[in-house]
């Protein structure tokens, strides 16, 4: 008869997943715009949000985590589902937050 912890190491060990065989990223299919062809489109609505930025906030500051900042215009962009006025609006607040 099996004790109760040799049955958990077994049943632990007939649980846990297959290990992974190589690190590839996984493409999220969220993580471009409806109806969008790819880094032409996304980076035509991270100019959008700069422009917007520059134009409509222009005493936010630039730089690293700035209004300028391409990676992080990009992260916000997703974040809204790539929509370029909650983008706007919220990296503002985030930006005035910090």
């Amino acid at each position: 008869m099996m004790t109760s912890s040799a049955c958990y190491y077994l049943c632990r060990s007939l649980v846990r997943a297959p290990p992974l065989k190589s690190r590839s990223a996984v493409r999220c299919p969220s993580a471009a715009p409806p109806g969008a062809s790819g880094a032409t489109s996304t980076s035509k609505l991270v100019l959008e949000v700069k422009e917007r930025l520059a134009r409509e906030h222009p005493g936010l500051p630039t730089g690293r985590n700035g209004r300028d900042d391409d990676d992080m215009v990009l992260w916000f962009l997703k974040d809204r589902k790539f929509s370029v006025d909650e983008a706007v609006s919220k990296l503002t607040k985030a930006i005035k937050w910090r």
